[in-house]
């Protein structure tokens, strides 16, 4: 099994260097920290579920549901369960629910998903060390202008909450921008797990391309007849995995990813 939690080598790499700070760079072992707990929240139900898949070890983990009741939940059992010395909270609605919990005991505290205005001096052990997807909106639309003239129109269907809207932003503004047609903007609950209905509502539009992170609506245009493409701003292997990977031949991703597994 490939699934893998990408996020997981950063971390390795990240207490890689804090232990070996610790230690004398000659090999005689010095005082200090040699052993971090880390807390990561992380959507492990729903359509985040599905593309996260199976988390990577050596960590605690909680769902956070992608909401901010459970980022709350998973933050407080992060700090009283499990003592962690430093957590992440994955999507923007647990991340900034956390971070003011987080600054009270001067925890540093990761996120993804969140726009850089909330980040600020204000909030000194907050950091993002995973995308902001939505910055890559304008780049790949300009890439998609100029390489496939044949596209005009393009659906978007992304997660009901912070993080998917702020993306679901920028790309109806970047593909306007260039000249496309938005034909659909469709938005899902995080524990959304069947999309039948989305797909019912997209196909009569025939959009030139779907983007998305839910690579279940692709391949269920497709049984359908269709022939557009697809495109995904967050690729993992848990996706083609649950729904196989000749079935996701010709998948645009738009942001390569330059941690975790290689992906074809």
């Amino acid at each position: 099994m490939k699934k893998w939690l990408s996020l997981a080598a950063l971390v390795v790499l990240g207490l890689a260097l804090v232990i070996g700070a610790a230690c004398g760079g000659d090999g005689e072992e010095e005082e200090g920290v040699t052993k971090l707990k880390w807390g990561i929240g992380i959507p492990l139900t729903g359509g985040y579920g599905a593309a996260v898949g199976v988390p990577a070890e050596k960590a605690f983990f909680e769902d956070n549901l992608a909401t901010v009741a459970g980022g709350n939940a998973s933050t407080m059992k992060f700090i009283h369960d499990h003592h962690v010395d430093f957590m992440h909270q994955a999507t923007a609605d647990p991340g900034l629910c956390a971070v003011s919990i987080t600054e009270e005991y001067g925890m540093i505290l990761d996120t993804a998903g969140i726009n850089y205005d909330e980040l600020d001096p204000n909030k000194p052990h907050f950091f993002q060390s995973s995308a902001t997807w939505s910055l890559h909106a304008p780049a790949f639309f300009h890439w998609l202008k100029e390489a496939r003239p044949e596209v005009h129109t393009i659906a978007f269907v992304g997660p009901d909450d912070r993080t998917g809207h702020a993306v679901g932003d920028s790309i109806v503004a970047a593909a306007e921008h260039f000249g496309f047609d938005m034909v659909v903007e469709e938005y899902t609950t995080p524990e959304t797990v069947e999309y039948s209905h989305i797909v019912t509502a997209i196909y009569p539009k025939d959009p030139d391309i779907i983007v998305t992170t839910t690579i279940d609506i692709y391949v269920l245009l497709k049984e359908r007849g269709w022939d557009g493409l697809g495109v995904s701003y967050y690729w993992t292997d848990a996706g083609p995995e649950k729904v196989g990977w000749g079935n996701v031949e010709g998948v645009i991703l738009y942001l390569p990813n330059p941690i975790g597994d290689h992906w074809p």
